[in-house]
């Protein structure tokens, strides 16, 4: 198994902190402005690095309702770092997924769920 991995995108709320830090490069561009039509400016927008990053399609998941690929992906998230360790990295991957598609509020009451162990799925299978 290969030690070098793609590196991990990051979660939606780094991204913002992250333009907030920026805020003087992304103020609104002019209608005449020459940016709209150069192809670097446009290419650096869409980088590796960009704000616009979202969860790639996922083709067990076809419907509009994003409900069970959340839940799906933060039990994948726990799963790989109970089988394979905290520092495996990987596993982020499943923490970006569903920290993108999840609401916030669902992500606390599965936590507070896991620290209870009441949460109503297994991670060591």
């Amino acid at each position: 198994m290969s030690e070098k991995f793609c590196s991990q995108q990051k979660t939606l709320n780094e991204r913002l902190e992250e333009l907030k830090m920026k805020q003087h490069e992304y103020k609104a561009r002019k209608p005449d402005a020459p940016e709209w039509f150069s192809r670097e400016y446009n290419e650096k927008q869409q980088g590796p690095n960009s704000i616009f990053w979202t969860a790639p399609y996922d083709v067990r998941y076809p419907q509009c309702k994003v409900t069970r690929q959340c839940f799906d992906y933060y039990v994948d998230y726990h799963r790989c770092i109970t089988l394979l360790g905290a520092k495996h990295e990987p596993c982020n991957f499943f923490r970006d997924v569903y920290s993108d598609i999840c609401p916030s509020k669902w992500i606390q009451l599965w936590d507070k769920q896991v620290e209870q162990g009441i949460f109503p799925a297994r991670f060591n299978r």
